[in-house]
C-alpha cells in the first residue's frame, strides 16, 4: 500500500509538469464526474448593435462559414438595461458562441470569407464589441 500512495503521488507530479495546471484540474474535473472527451469551447460576448437588420444580414452571411467550423450560437439576449460593466461599453444585445474546439474557434475568426462578411455586415451595423468571457465547456 505504500508503493501505491508513492505512485499516485509522482503520477499527479507527473500530470501537473506534463499539462500545467489549469489542465489537470479539467482533467480531474472531467474523470471524476465522467465526462469524457465532450468539450468544447465558448465566448459569451456583448455588443451594441446600431444597425439591426444590417446585423441580421451579418448573421445570415456568416452562418454558413460558422457551420464549416463546427460553430454554433447558443443563447442570444437583446438588453434593455446594463446595470454594470467593466468598462465603459454600451451592450444591446448579449450571445455565447460555441465551436468544438478553441483551434476550430480560431480558425473561424480568422478565415478570409468571414472577415470580408465581417467587414460588409458587421462593422457597418455595431458600435462596439466586447468579449466578456471565454472558457471551456462539458457539454
Amino acid at each position: 500500500m505504500p508503493y501505491l500512495k508513492t505512485f499516485l503521488i509522482l503520477a499527479k507530479f507527473c500530470i501537473f509538469k506534463w499539462f500545467g495546471y489549469k489542465e489537470l484540474i479539467n482533467a480531474l474535473y472531467c474523470k471524476l464526474f465522467k465526462f469524457g472527451e465532450n468539450m468544447s469551447y465558448e465566448i459569451l460576448v456583448g455588443l451594441n448593435v446600431l444597425d439591426k437588420s444590417k446585423y441580421e444580414e451579418y448573421r445570415v452571411a456568416m452562418r454558413p462559414i460558422l457551420s464549416q467550423y463546427e460553430g454554433r450560437f447558443g443563447y442570444d439576449f437583446h438588453v434593455s438595461e446594463v446595470l454594470i460593466t467593466e468598462k465603459n461599453n454600451d451592450i444591446n444585445r448579449v450571445f455565447t458562441i460555441n465551436f468544438s474546439s478553441k483551434n476550430n474557434m480560431e480558425n473561424f475568426f480568422s478565415d478570409q470569407n468571414y472577415l470580408e462578411v465581417r467587414e460588409k455586415y458587421f462593422n457597418a451595423s455595431v458600435g462596439g464589441a466586447i468579449r466578456i468571457a471565454s472558457y471551456e465547456k462539458v457539454d
